[in-house]
């Protein structure tokens, strides 16, 4: 992506209400989504130690069982994503590896990551990997 080009942000998806399909403000491809990448601000009483976070739940569908990578960084400009665990309040780590070992009648929502922390406004990417999926999110964090 050239520096000051648009960011070609993803669209959520979901349906408010629906049991097949992932909830509203979701983004991802399935069967595993995130939600939290919509509309963020990057507020300076936030940050920490040069990182702004923001929260995000990670979920998956009903039948899914299988382990997921995601891992980010940013496309207009040097610069990196982190992921930080449920409770930590600096971000740590530069991947984020998930497990989800068993069926559910509902949607699952993952107990473990809860921050994707980023540097500075601008257009970035994580991209989720399982066994026999993989695709990128696009999100763009404003001051």
């Amino acid at each position: 992506m050239q520096p000051g080009n648009a960011c070609p942000v993803s669209a959520p998806v979901g349906v408010l209400g629906s049991p097949h399909d992932p909830p509203t403000h979701s983004y991802g491809g399935g069967p595993v989504y995130v939600a939290g990448l919509g509309d963020f601000t990057l507020f300076p009483n936030a940050e920490t130690a040069g990182w702004f976070p923001f929260k995000t739940i990670w979920f998956a569908r009903p039948n899914f069982v299988g382990r997921v990578l995601v891992r980010g960084r940013r496309l207009d400009a040097p610069g990196g994503v982190r992921f930080s665990w449920r409770g930590h309040v600096r971000p740590g780590l530069t991947e984020i590896r998930m497990h989800f070992v068993y069926r559910h009648d509902d949607w699952q929502d993952y107990p473990g990551p809860r921050n994707i922390w980023v540097q500075r406004p601008g257009c970035y990417a994580v991209q989720v990997d399982g066994a026999s999926f993989s695709y990128v999110i696009l999100f763009e964090p404003q001051s």
